[in-house]
């Protein structure tokens, strides 16, 4: 096992350690694939400290990562769950490298005590901000009623304008 800083060749490895990860354990539903492709191509994200990721690889696949969301300030920490034992590495990895002016913070799960205890007894304070996470089954079968209505618009001079609006309500 080893680590390693961020390059851009590891977008993919990274991507598929985020699908792995919350395949195995929802506690970190927060950071997922498409959160960090998001990021990585929204036009704010501060490429220049790209590499101030930091990730873990056993294997030459990525366990573990600590992540800064957007800017430095805030960020993610997660790893597979069989290396749970790296978990504080990554904490301390973040803490020291993905902070601002004003520190650093991260999103911890409710349900992810481990994690909660180990942040509480480093200093950290519980705030009161959340995020909610929705999620919708597609498996699930649902309906939808689609109405289409035509409009038909005449001028004095016979020339006919049709337009449509298409509205889906479920």
């Amino acid at each position: 096992m080893y680590f390693k800083k961020y390059t851009d060749n590891d977008y993919e490895a990274v991507c598929d350690f985020l699908i792995e990860l919350n395949a195995r354990d929802t506690s970190h539903i927060n950071w997922n694939w498409a959160r960090f492709e998001w990021m990585y191509e929204h036009p704010e994200f501060n490429k220049d400290l790209i590499e101030s990721i930091g990730l873990w690889l056993d294997d030459g696949n990525v366990v573990g990562a600590a992540i800064y969301d957007m800017y430095f300030g805030e960020g993610f920490c997660g790893v597979l769950p069989e290396y749970k034992q790296l978990y504080p590495e990554t904490f301390d990895y973040a803490c020291t490298n993905l902070m601002d002016d004003s520190g650093f913070s991260l999103a911890v799960c409710d349900d992810n005590t481990d994690e909660i205890d180990l942040v509480l007894n480093k200093g950290f304070i519980r705030n009161e901000q959340t995020e909610n996470i929705m999620e919708l089954d597609l498996k699930r079968e649902f309906g939808a009623t689609f109405v289409i209505i035509y409009t038909y618009e005449c001028t004095f001079q016979d020339i006919c304008k049709i337009s449509y609006v298409d509205s889906i309500c479920s």
